[in-house]
């Protein structure tokens, strides 16, 4: 891939959150050697003894976004990745990787893998994260913000459809909203931009 991407793979060590693939403008073939690249990075880091332990779950967060589905298409039919498999998430066009040594670490402590889809995260010390999101047109959106921040394992909770123009909608997860455990609101307002000043 050195044609077309110079990738950096330790921006998690540094930046604590992994580099993502920007999907827009790039062929299938790209995104898929791309992501297969990444993955193998990570098999490589999660079977270096010196190294694995080290590895945070954002390290092992493989991710490609503004994909969408006829693209995500194409690149199934390039064929399965090597050192990964792939998850498409159409709401948000997004493709997520877990590469072979996260599932087989999985596999061997036969612990359910959280549901980057679910609208809570389990309980955890971290600070969440609540993505809330005005309404339907700005779901992609509000997806791709959740979903890169689960699948880097950060607390994450969804406030989905509370726009302004209901304001009965978003007063009723005041609780949640100003719970201790919240450490960022992020906030998808849609065309007037109205929700982020009564959040």
């Amino acid at each position: 891939i050195v044609d077309f991407a110079n990738l950096d793979h330790q921006r998690a060590s540094r930046a604590g959150f992994p580099e993502a693939v920007f999907g827009q403008g790039k062929t299938p073939k790209q995104i898929h050697a791309i992501l297969e690249s990444m993955a193998d990075n990570v098999n490589k880091q999660m079977t270096t003894p010196s190294s694995s332990s080290k590895l945070s779950d954002a390290s092992k967060a493989i991710l490609a976004t503004r994909v969408d589905k006829h693209i995500y298409e194409e690149i199934l039919r390039l064929g399965p990745l090597q050192n990964g498999q792939m998850e498409y998430h159409e709401t948000a066009r997004l493709i997520s990787v877990r590469a072979n040594s996260v599932i087989l670490q999985e596999h061997d402590t036969e612990a359910p893998s959280p549901s980057p889809s679910s609208s809570q995260q389990p309980h955890s010390t971290k600070q969440s994260v609540i993505v809330a999101c005005a309404g339907t047109t700005d779901l992609p959106i509000a997806e791709e913000a959740a979903l890169t921040l689960s699948l880097s394992s950060v607390p994450t909770t969804r406030i989905y459809d509370c726009g302004v123009a209901g304001l009965h909608r978003i007063l009723s997860h005041l609780p949640t909203l100003r719970d201790p455990t919240v450490g960022c609101v992020i906030v998808c307002a849609g065309m007037d931009g109205a929700l982020p000043s009564v959040v």
